[in-house]
């Protein structure tokens, strides 16, 4: 079995992007729901591997990111070599438009400030 690789997105996203080593070129194709090019990106060597046997210039894990700002992206299909053995994508990351939440640690910092806050101007007293 060879050929492209495709990600299918069960919600359209606004950016995929990823860390991709090859060795036979890459092509990196972003589309929307209906099937429609949203955009193409082409690695810039034939071959980026570590091992020295690379580009000149190149070096492995180049991250490569495709994004649509009206979030319209359904599918991504990678392609290299025909029998699709020649390319590896490590650390996927997807940007799904949520809002950003902040970590547990910054709320209870942030609890804590507004506490002290209030404490200091009166408002709230210990009983």
């Amino acid at each position: 079995m060879g050929g492209p690789i495709s990600l299918i997105f069960s919600t359209p996203v606004y950016s995929v992007g990823g860390y991709f080593t090859y060795t036979s070129g890459l092509t990196v194709a972003i589309y929307d729901d209906i099937g429609t090019s949203l955009g193409v990106l082409t690695g810039p060597y034939v071959s980026n591997l570590a091992d020295g046997s690379g580009d000149s210039g190149s070096a492995p894990n180049e991250f490569l990111q495709l994004a649509n700002p009206l979030g319209l992206i359904s599918r991504i299909t990678i392609t290299s070599a025909a029998d699709g053995s020649s390319v590896v994508l490590d650390d996927l990351t997807v940007d799904y438009g949520g809002v950003a939440m902040p970590a547990p640690a910054s709320i209870v910092l942030m609890a804590g400030v507004i506490v002290a806050g209030l404490r200091r101007g009166g408002w709230l007293r210990r009983s």
